[in-house]
């Protein structure tokens, strides 16, 4: 009865945890989900919500584009040629839509 209220009076901290294990999926421990739930009972309003879900998207793309440019060379002395490009303004769903609700 607890959770239920915890996240009734919260729902931005279930809504940051499934957004954070979409992104790095079976790398999710306990560790994750207690470090989310303290920093997520501060995401009061809609856009703070919002704006953490984008913060989280820069941290895995800029991981995501290093380890592209760390590898390029090698991929080149291969004989490969690697071209990443980022997509601006880019509609992302919303946590909860899904392709029913989409």
């Amino acid at each position: 009865m607890n959770q239920l209220f915890n996240y009734l009076s919260n729902r931005n901290v279930y809504a940051s945890k499934k957004y954070l294990y979409e992104i790095i999926q079976e790398r999710y421990t306990e560790k994750h989900d207690k470090l989310m739930e303290r920093i997520c009972h501060n995401l009061i309003t809609e856009d703070d919500l919002t704006d953490f879900g984008k913060l989280l998207v820069d941290v895995y793309e800029s991981g995501y584009f290093r380890a592209v440019e760390d590898h390029k060379d090698a991929l080149e002395n291969m004989g490969l040629k690697a071209t990443v490009k980022k997509q601006d303004n880019v509609n992302h769903p919303k946590i909860f839509q899904s392709e029913k609700s989409g």
